[in-house]
């Protein structure tokens, strides 16, 4: 591998820039844009995944490239986080996600997570995992983290992320906390806000860096930083990924952490329309960044690049200080020799799912009452399936209301999660006649129009069963129902459970891991 005294400074730029790209292969734009700006590091997204042997063919493709052009292999990252973010859906295992993994109450089903998607992902040719989400979601409504996170519990939390990244890093993939200093207690989505917290260091402390001061105990290598303002830790008023006060001040020089620190997408509208995510990517380097994710725009990135080369030649920024990062970025590439592949078994890969399965059965919970289902004409309800923010890929699976009706040999209804009163009303009349209903809700904070259907509905049954299909927050808004299930995900894997658990082939063993107002 070339060493740091080899690398032009070009070179050396390149290997700070984690890079998206459109399509499942290569084009030959792709090629002459990476070679022009010696990108040395890539992200995957469901537009790149579309066959198992389409992706590893893509990652052997994209080492041979930095190979050749660079002499030093890339870093292939991707968000398989589990559950509701779940890039690679094709020959691979899918895992329940964070908060269903910990509802299952038991730290080694997390550890056995970890190894089997270190197994999974370098069976693609991808040594990099953006994961797990160390937020400790403490708030309700928060819109992007949510079921992301172990929980709100802040030890808990600490407990199963160290868990994952153990059985992911001691099996040859880099894992990655996130989002630091934390993004559990806000409104707002940085993918489109800058969400300001102005919470000040001893709370911090107390909550939600618990989790990352584990994760940098039990050996993370990498840290993703949030683009959250913390208004009250900082004195160059920048959010958290361009704030030296915060990365270079806290999390380099308090908490001693010499990992690579990773930003999240620059490109995302806390930074882009605030700062422009090319001179975003410059400032997140002077504040001690070693990674900066350009996910989409190969303009962007190469922008960013020739900002970046010009503070260099103009002294704004040091080229010792790109040394210090690329130091890091070498030293870890040379650690978990990237050019190591497995080759999973069919049967192997089968083990995994079965494991995958049974974590996502042993994860449903019974909130609040029984299931309680009666021998009487049923109708069940649901939205469809659909992403609710920009962390979440295109989600194709069958509803719920149609899974479970077709089960039960009940009916089923599906409902716009932006009904309107006219719509709501049509779907009260035709629930009239039923004796029992089920209804599905999804993310009820951001569509409350399903409150208010549910408890139509409840004076028509009384003893309805809701089902939480995403956050289990959901109760909060409808608290007269005597009968809660959450599932913590809508997928495929979430919908096979509960289908299980409505014909009374699973029991309800898992344990909630956020306190729900009222219960």
């Amino acid at each position: 591998m070339k060493t740091i005294q080899e690398m032009s400074l070009k070179e050396k730029i390149g290997q700070l820039i984690v890079a998206g790209f459109a399509g499942p292969s290569l084009s030959e734009a792709d090629y002459a844009h990476f070679e022009q700006y010696h990108i040395g590091n890539f992200i995957y997204f469901a537009r790149n995944v579309f066959s198992k042997s389409s992706v590893l063919s893509l990652s052997k493709e994209l080492h041979e490239l930095c190979l050749k052009n660079l002499g030093v292999e890339p870093f292939i990252t991707v968000d398989q986080e589990g559950g509701m973010v779940t890039r690679i859906f094709d020959g691979a295992a899918i895992f329940p996600g964070n908060m269903a993994m910990a509802a299952t109450d038991d730290v080694t089903n997390v550890y056995q997570e970890g190894v089997y998607m270190a197994q999974e992902l370098l069976n693609l040719g991808i040594n990099f995992n953006l994961a797990p989400v160390l937020d400790v979601n403490n708030n309700s409504h928060n819109p992007v983290i949510g079921v992301r996170s172990y929980g709100d519990d802040p030890q808990k939390v600490a407990e199963f992320g160290c868990a994952y990244i153990k059985g992911l890093q001691h099996h040859g993939v880099i894992a990655t906390a996130k989002h630091f200093p934390g993004h559990g207690d806000t409104v707002v989505d940085s993918h489109y806000g800058l969400p300001v917290i102005n919470y000040d260091l001893t709370r911090l402390e107390e909550v939600e860096l618990v989790p990352f001061k584990a994760a940098i105990e039990c050996g993370i290598d990498a840290i993703m930083t949030t683009h959250i303002k913390f208004s009250k830790l900082t004195q160059d008023d920048y959010p958290a990924t361009l704030s030296k006060d915060i990365l270079t001040g806290i999390l380099r020089e308090q908490l001693k952490f010499d990992g690579l620190i990773m930003t999240d997408c620059m490109e995302m509208k806390a930074i882009a329309d605030h700062y422009g995510s090319a001179e975003g990517a410059l400032l997140a380097i002077l504040a001690g960044a070693d990674l900066v994710c350009l996910s989409h725009s190969a303009e962007i990135q190469a922008k960013a690049c020739d900002l970046i080369y010009e503070a260099v030649l103009d002294g704004r920024l040091l080229e010792s200080r790109i040394d210090e990062s690329i130091s890091r970025i070498l030293a870890l590439k040379e650690k978990y020799k990237l050019q190591k592949m497995n080759v999973l078994s069919e049967e192997t890969i089968e083990k995994h799912q079965v494991f995958a399965r049974q974590m996502s059965r042993d994860s449903l919970t019974m909130v609040k009452g029984s299931l309680n289902l009666r021998e009487v004409n049923t109708l069940v309800l649901s939205p469809l399936p659909v992403s609710l923010n920009a962390a979440d890929d295109a989600l194709k699976l069958d509803s719920f209301a149609h899974r479970v009706a077709t089960e039960l040999g009940a009916d089923f209804e599906i409902f716009d999660l932006k009904l309107n009163v006219e719509q709501l009303q049509a779907l009260i009349e035709k629930a009239k006649p039923y004796k029992q209903i089920i209804i599905g809700t999804y993310n009820v904070s951001m569509f409350q129009i399903q409150a208010k259907l549910v408890q139509e509905l409840l004076q028509i049954d009384e003893e309805l069963v809701a089902v939480g299909l995403r956050n289990p927050y959901d109760l909060e808004f409808y608290p007269e129902v005597k009968h809660f299930v959450a599932s913590y995900e809508y997928s495929t894997l979430a919908v096979d459970s509960l289908v299980s658990a409505f014909k009374g082939e699973e029991t309800f063993s898992g344990i909630c891991p956020v306190k729900i107002a009222g219960v």
